[in-house]
């Protein structure tokens, strides 16, 4: 005689509440969404912001983030979209909420890199761009290529300055 599946029942809503407020589950595992059907969406979201729908683009990006946050992919974008948009200290929040989730996020220590370089906090956005090429050294990413690109233009600037040595000397 065949042993038949254990069936469990599905979770009361109280145990989903409880365990979306203790983090145990997202509104996305709760809901059903497939990390497929969200990133399909991000997609979306990533399409509204090249085309300059940048308020789309965040509302995407928000709602993705509600659904799923602790993934460091939308986090990052939402970060970005806020960067276009001008809210920077917003932006900054969520680049850094990105990276405590994924230290090795190359596209959110870009754009980080980028967004500290802008605030003036060019040693620690050095260090952001630095480390995205470090683990993307074939930059197969835009946010990469645009990190090679700025830490190339910083270089140069760097280079036609006069020292300060030789500025103190005369």
């Amino acid at each position: 005689m065949p042993l038949k599946p254990v069936v469990k029942p599905p979770p009361k809503p109280q145990e989903l509440v409880e365990d979306l407020v203790s983090g145990k589950r997202t509104l996305a595992e709760i809901s059903g969404m497939t990390p497929r059907v969200q990133y399909a969406i991000a997609q979306l979201g990533y399409q509204m912001l090249q085309v300059g729908q940048y308020d789309r683009a965040e509302s995407i990006y928000r709602g993705l983030v509600a659904l799923t946050p602790r993934d460091s992919t939308f986090r990052s974008h939402l970060a970005a979209t806020l960067y276009v948009k001008g809210l920077l200290e917003e932006s900054l929040i969520h680049y850094n909420e990105a990276l405590r989730l994924q230290p090795r996020n190359v596209e959110a220590l870009a754009g980080r890199g980028e967004l500290l370089v802008r605030l003036k906090e060019v040693p620690q956005g050095l260090l952001d761009l630095r480390s995205a090429l470090q683990f993307d050294p074939a930059t197969k990413y835009a946010t990469t290529q645009r990190a090679r690109s700025i830490l190339s233009a910083i270089q140069a600037v760097a280079a036609k300055a006069p020292s300060t040595k030789k500025a103190k000397r005369k």
